[in-house]
């Protein structure tokens, strides 16, 4: 299980563990699997400010990433 900060990007995300890009399509993120959207936008959109601009719930985008073993925490 491996922990980071809710201020972790996108970009960081995916360059631990690939896999974030698979889930992130299935939580409805189409655009930013795009490489040049990753490379420009997920260097700076974290999961949280994401999901507010996708309308998608962050509760649900947290335990799918859980899921797979990335546990987000804010406090961190």
């Amino acid at each position: 299980m491996t922990e980071v900060s809710g201020h972790t990007t996108i970009y960081q995300l995916v360059q631990m563990d690939p896999r974030v890009q698979t889930v992130m399509l299935e939580l409805g993120f189409s655009l930013i699997i795009r490489p040049v959207m990753l490379q420009t936008v997920g260097r700076t959109m974290t999961l949280k400010k994401g999901c507010s601009l996708r309308n998608i719930d962050y509760s649900h985008a947290k335990a799918a990433m859980l899921e797979i073993g990335i546990m987000i925490k804010e406090d961190i």
